[in-house]
């Protein structure tokens, strides 16, 4: 699983996998080489977009790492577990 992590000024956003970095890159060199301007992304975990001004001065990290798929295991024990306590009667 691709990771991808963006630390603007010490404030840290998740962006999905499929986010085009290539041209977050280039807004942010952009901004950061000439007038300062706002470059905007949408974080991964939530529906917002956000906008950051960049200049000369802004600090911007941007780490993409990769984390092996969680596995999936089969869940039917755990559901008899909870079922031997009631939980699952809805009386």
């Amino acid at each position: 699983m691709k990771v991808i992590q963006l630390n603007i000024d010490g404030k840290s956003y998740y962006l999905s996998a499929d986010h085009d970095l290539g041209a977050l890159r280039q807004a942010i060199l952009a901004a950061s080489a000439g007038v300062p301007a706002f470059v905007t992304f949408c974080p991964a975990d939530d529906d917002t977009e956000v906008a950051v001004l960049v200049t000369s001065h802004t600090s911007v990290r941007l780490v993409v790492s990769s984390r092996p798929e969680p596995e999936v295991e089969d869940d039917e024990d755990l559901m008899t577990d909870v079922d031997q306590y009631g939980f699952l009667d809805a009386s």
